[in-house]
C-alpha cells in the first residue's frame, strides 16, 4: 500500500461549512453498515442537527412586549435567536446531546425554518450525502489527524466551521477492470 497521504480541506461555501464542521465528530464516530442511500441521509441530518454551519439566527426586534423564557422582553429589544440550542431542545429531541446516525424523526433548524429556510438546502444536503457516502466508500481508513481539541474554528457571529480539517487515510490500490490505474 501506499504511505499515509495527509490532507486539509479549505472553502468558505455553505456546503463546505456544513460537512467540513462535522466530519470531525463523523470521523471519531463508530460507522453504521451503510453510507450510501437513506443511511448517508439520515446521517447528514443528525450531523447537521448534532453540529450544524449556522449556530445563531440574525438579530430579531421584538415588535411588542413578551415574555420569553421567564425572561421579559420589550418592544424593540434584541433577540437572538440560538439555533444550536434548538437543535439540543429534549423535548424535540429524544437524547438530544447524543449523535445518533440512524435517528429518522429529525426536524432541525440546520437550514433555518419558514422564510429564513436556505434556498440552497435542497442542493446543500444532494452535495453532502454525495460526499459522505462517495469518501466513506473511497477511504474506509479515513480518520482525523489531530486530537479533536486541536481543531480551530472560523470566527463569525451568523457562519461557522472548521479553518481546516487534518485527515489520514491510507491510499489502497484500486479495483482492476474499472479503467483507473492503481493509486
Amino acid at each position: 500500500t501506499a504511505p499515509e497521504a495527509r490532507q486539509g480541506a479549505r472553502s468558505s461555501s455553505m456546503t463546505a461549512a456544513a460537512t467540513r464542521g462535522s466530519w470531525h465528530i463523523r470521523l471519531t464516530t463508530p460507522r453504521p453498515g451503510s453510507s450510501r442511500g437513506s443511511a448517508a441521509a439520515a446521517a447528514v441530518e443528525e450531523l447537521l442537527r448534532f453540529d450544524g454551519p449556522v449556530e445563531l439566527a440574525t438579530w430579531r426586534f421584538a415588535s411588542e412586549p413578551l415574555t420569553l423564557g421567564g425572561q421579559r422582553v420589550e418592544r424593540g429589544d434584541p433577540v437572538l435567536v440560538v439555533l444550536a440550542a434548538a437543535d439540543r431542545d429534549p423535548a424535540r429531541f429524544p437524547d438530544p446531546d447524543r449523535l445518533d446516525l440512524g435517528r429518522t424523526r429529525n426536524p432541525h433548524l440546520g437550514y433555518g425554518h419558514g422564510i429564513h429556510y436556505c434556498l440552497g438546502a435542497p442542493l446543500a444536503r444532494l452535495e453532502a450525502r454525495a460526499a459522505l457516502g462517495e469518501l466513506l466508500s473511497r477511504l474506509p481508513g479515513l480518520r482525523l489527524a489531530a486530537d479533536v481539541v486541536e481543531l480551530r474554528w472560523r470566527g463569525g457571529l451568523i457562519m461557522r466551521g472548521l479553518r481546516e480539517l487534518p485527515v489520514v487515510f491510507t491510499a489502497e490500490p484500486m479495483a482492476r477492470g474499472d479503467g483507473a490505474s492503481a493509486m
